[in-house]
C-alpha cells in the first residue's frame, strides 16, 4: 500500500527508463527532472523549451490565451499530457519569475533574440 507521508510514484524519462521515486511528480519544479542518479533533479529539455516559448511570447506581450493556443498549435503538451488552456500557463507565471534572470541568460535565449548578447 502506498503511504500517504511519503507516496511512491513510477515516472518514465524520455528514453522510457522507469524510475520510481518518494515524490509527487507535481513536487517537481516544472522544467527539471529527476536525474539518472534518482537522487538529483536535471534540466528537462522539453519543459525548458516550453518555459523558453512562454517567455518569447510574453515579451512580445501576447495574451496568455493566445499563448495556450499557439503552443498547442505547436503540439506541445502540459506535464500531466493534456493540452495547454490559459489557466495552464498562467500557473506557470512563477516558475517563469523564479527562472526569468537564468533564462534570459542561457544560450537558448540569446539564439533566440539576437541582438541581446550582453553587452561588452
Amino acid at each position: 500500500p502506498r503511504s500517504t507521508l511519503f507516496p511512491y510514484t513510477t515516472l518514465f524519462r524520455s528514453d522510457s527508463k522507469p524510475i520510481q521515486v518518494s515524490v509527487l511528480p507535481e513536487d517537481i519544479p516544472y522544467g527539471l527532472r529527476i536525474a539518472d542518479d534518482g537522487m538529483n533533479l536535471e534540466r528537462n529539455p522539453l519543459e525548458m523549451t516550453v518555459l523558453l516559448l512562454i517567455l518569447e511570447e510574453i515579451v512580445k506581450e501576447k495574451r496568455i490565451t493566445q499563448i495556450a493556443a499557439d503552443l498547442n498549435v505547436q503540439g506541445l503538451k502540459t506535464r500531466s499530457g493534456s493540452s495547454w488552456s490559459a489557466s495552464a500557463v498562467f500557473e506557470l507565471m512563477p516558475r517563469l519569475i523564479e527562472m526569468g534572470p537564468a533564462l534570459l541568460k542561457s544560450p537558448e535565449w540569446l539564439e533566440r533574440r539576437p541582438g541581446t548578447g550582453a553587452p561588452n
